[in-house]
């Protein structure tokens, strides 16, 4: 699937890094 838009890719990178940094406080409290 080709998307136009650049910044799709950028929003499901960000996406998944907000998934890893929101686990990494779950761990800390």
């Amino acid at each position: 699937m080709v998307s136009n838009s650049p910044a799709q890719p950028l929003i499901m990178l960000n996406n998944e890094f907000v998934h890893q940094q929101a686990a990494i406080w779950a761990m800390l409290f």
